[in-house]
């Protein structure tokens, strides 16, 4: 009776600890695979993190090159205005030095004028 029980007993540990490490393999591998995936979803943001990046910094170069070839044509611009400014102060001046000829003149014609109807009268 002993025997059988002792038997019966060994024979219920032995299942158990079947049943144990098959849930041993079970966790092992579930953990495995929830580790496994996680380190590729990891793995695919940290790629895309770096594709992020180096589209970044490839937008960045483009638009510096950009930026250079709108600030040279500014400054194009900028001289060209500058130019265009003077060139209209001068017209300016001409336009007030024509202005004071033609103010001489009419004066000058006003004398000679005068002169002539003052000599026709004396």
């Amino acid at each position: 009776m002993f025997a059988r029980i002792a038997r019966e007993h060994h024979q219920k540990q032995a299942a158990d600890k079947l049943t144990t490490d098959h849930l041993h393999k079970d966790a092992t591998t579930s953990t495995t695979h929830l580790t496994d995936s996680l380190a590729d979803s990891l793995n695919l943001r940290i790629a895309l993190a770096f594709k992020t990046e180096r589209d970044i910094e490839a937008e960045s170069k483009r638009l510096a090159a950009a930026i250079g070839t709108y600030e040279r044509q500014t400054r194009a611009w900028i001289a060209i205005v500058g130019e265009f400014n003077d060139a209209l102060k001068e017209l300016g001046d001409i336009g007030s030095w024509a202005g004071a000829v033609e103010r001489d003149l009419r004066d000058t014609c006003e004398v000679v004028e005068r002169a002539a109807a003052a000599g026709g009268r004396g």
